[in-house]
């Protein structure tokens, strides 16, 4: 057991970092208040995170990075006058990942720019990513994937995911992994790359 210099709580000693320097190998503070100091409650921290998937973002759908530097966006960040009120609301909330902070594209086929730009939580952008999705917003979506049976042969090529997800009755996301080789987390928390979804091999077309 261990108590913690910050929440001095008396915990086992494996919810504390490895810290070779330390007499007794640990960190002096515990997982979940590290995750808070270190990680959440830095707000330039979480906002240059922020700024990084926007790039990976990027990468991801084919536009070009950002418009704007990392300097740029924390200015206008800055400006935002719902920033102070989004980030009381995700603290007192103890950090839940539905509301946090987060950048949406005003108009999500366009790539990040200062004037494409809003802030709102992370569950809202999610739910106007998914209803854009559904109400056929989404060109991203729109990329043509072909479907091969589980013995290599042909199957269909579809003009998009979105109509390749409603024939199999399975989900855009699915297919997009497995065509992408994405990694994925299984519930028990393994990290795997999925080869099929729906009894299907999938590969951009």
């Amino acid at each position: 057991m261990k108590q913690c210099k910050d929440c001095q709580r008396t915990i086992p000693i494996t919810e504390f970092h490895l810290r070779k320097s330390n007499r007794d190998g640990r960190n002096t503070i515990c997982r979940e208040c590290f995750r808070t100091k270190y990680r959440r409650s830095d707000p330039i921290r979480v906002f240059r995170n922020l700024y990084n998937d926007q790039l990976q973002s990027s990468i991801k759908r084919g536009h070009p990075a950002p418009s704007y530097s990392l300097e740029q966006f924390l200015t206008w960040l800055d400006a935002q006058p719902e920033l102070p009120t989004l980030w009381s609301n995700w603290v007192k909330s103890k950090f839940d990942k539905n509301q946090k902070p987060s950048v949406d594209r005003k108009d999500c086929n366009k790539p990040y720019s200062l004037s494409n730009i809003q802030l709102m939580t992370w569950q809202k952008n999610q739910l106007k990513g998914a209803d854009e999705a559904k109400l056929g917003k989404r060109f991203d979506n729109q990329r043509a994937v072909t479907a091969y049976r589980l013995d290599g042969s042909f199957y269909q090529t579809f003009v998009s995911i979105e109509e390749a997800a409603r024939h199999v009755n399975g989900r855009p996301f699915g297919i997009r992994s497995v065509a992408e080789g994405k990694p994925l987390k299984s519930g028990k928390g393994n990290i795997y790359l999925p080869r099929t979804y729906k009894n299907f091999l999938w590969k951009w077309a």
